[in-house]
């Protein structure tokens, strides 16, 4: 029997719809965005539209990414603090991605303020993230 690898064994692991699968892949999408790989960040976000129930979270998140909504409709679907620290890490690493690093700082202090607050992983894989990102000063 051939051993299995990593890549046999991802897409068995994220085939079902679910919470964690779809932040799983949504992660993924700012990984592969920040190593300038556009097509599979694609992919990554269909992935998470596909696996997430559109009437729950995360899929709000999915939305911002695919420019269905803004910011602020984002922030008020955000009810808790999970959420809220979701949404504005999400926001933080958009907005880099973007070069509008005065939002995309805003965004990361909030994170870095409330992250501790939650009890989900969540947060501390948002967090982790963030923390590998650079964050220029906003040119004067």
């Amino acid at each position: 029997m051939p051993s299995e690898t990593p890549r046999t064994i991802a897409p068995q692991a994220f085939n079902s719809i679910s919470h964690d699968a779809a932040y799983a892949y949504l992660i993924s999408y700012f990984m592969f965005r920040f190593s300038g790989r556009t097509a599979q960040a694609e992919r990554a976000l269909e992935r998470a539209a596909a696996l997430c129930q559109h009437e729950r979270w995360p899929y709000p998140m999915v939305r911002y990414l695919q420019l269905a909504i803004t910011d602020r409709v984002l922030l008020n679907l955000a009810v808790s603090q999970e959420m809220k620290t979701g949404a504005h890490a999400l926001l933080a690493l958009s907005h880099r991605l973007n070069n509008h690093y005065a939002d995309a700082a805003l965004h990361k202090n909030w994170v870095e303020r409330h992250a501790g607050s939650c009890n989900g992983y969540v947060a501390d894989i948002f967090l982790a993230l963030l923390r590998k990102v650079e964050f220029p000063a906003q040119a004067a």
